[in-house]
């Protein structure tokens, strides 16, 4: 065989070595929602954290300006904020996942947390209401949790969480020693008792659907969604449906705040209700379109 007449002649051996370039990061398009929630916040300097493939990024919407955090090995699949919203941490997937904490008003890594029971992915993470603690969930079998301090981010506490399937994971806000774990029919709250902690599984009932998508503390009593929509409340460790159906659709996520409890569904609504669970107004996001 003969090479075409107009082939360009064989390469000099320095023009097939690699250019004294690096590449960097400039944008990121897009954004993980098929598959998550509450995974989107306002930090304390006006930035926009979130994530998308194995990137983390904040966004200044006055400055139009990106940062990135690009030391996850595989995709992120939880985010968590820490309550002064400087810091996040977030978990990713893989065999032996590891948890990231980061300043986001740098973007710099401040620690890494991994083992500690924690493999198979991270399903969920989270911040204490003091930020003194971080727990994380791993997407293994057992769904062990390993739980963190934030002085020195050594493990403080770890055991199994339970087999059935963990989609979330809160702290009570005013206790530190106690968090609640929900999920695929699957409601348990954890009392911290030095280097372990044991919980005790809510009853849900012949008329609740056990399928729940997430949960958060209202004052002393615990919020979680289900896939009918409906948004139940937890006092101790039985439900009651405050909102049957609230939502056409799955319940995906709630944020309650000091005057009003916000939820969102897979309906596309989003409803403002009081503190008591009346419904105020709703805003149907398919309309903005």
């Amino acid at each position: 065989m003969k090479p075409p007449s107009d082939a360009p002649k064989r390469p000099r051996k320095s023009d097939t070595e690699a250019p004294e370039v690096t590449l960097e990061l400039e944008w990121v398009h897009g954004y993980r929602g098929y598959d998550s929630r509450n995974n989107m916040q306002v930090m304390e300097n006006g930035s926009i954290a979130y994530y998308v493939a194995g990137v983390v990024c904040t966004y200044d919407p006055v400055k139009h300006a990106q940062k990135h955090f690009i030391k996850h090995s595989d995709d992120v699949t939880s985010i968590a904020f820490s309550p002064d919203r400087n810091h996040i941490c977030t978990g990713e997937l893989g065999k032996k996942p590891v948890a990231y904490v980061v300043d986001t008003r740098t973007m710099e890594q401040v620690a890494e947390l991994k083992g500690n029971g924690i493999k198979e992915s991270i399903s969920c993470v989270t911040y204490s209401g003091s930020g003194k603690l971080i727990a994380v969930v791993a997407g293994s079998s057992d769904h062990d949790i390993a739980i963190y301090n934030t002085s020195d981010y050594s493990c403080v506490s770890s055991g199994k969480g339970d087999r059935s399937h963990v989609r979330d994971i809160e702290f009570n806000p005013t206790n530190d020693n106690e968090f609640v774990i929900a999920g695929t029919k699957l409601f348990k709250k954890f009392t911290i008792s030095g280097a372990s902690f044991r919980g005790k599984l809510g009853q849900f009932g012949a008329k609740i659907n056990p399928k729940l998508t997430c949960g958060v503390y209202h004052n002393q009593a615990v919020l979680t969604g289900n896939t009918d929509g409906d948004l139940l409340c937890w006092s101790g460790l039985t439900p009651k449906n405050v909102k049957p159906k609230l939502h056409s659709k799955r319940l995906d996520a709630i944020l309650v705040t000091n005057d009003f409890v916000l939820t969102g569904g897979k309906d596309m609504q989003i409803y403002i209700l009081s503190k008591t669970y009346e419904t105020l107004f709703g805003i149907n996001l398919e309309s903005l379109h």
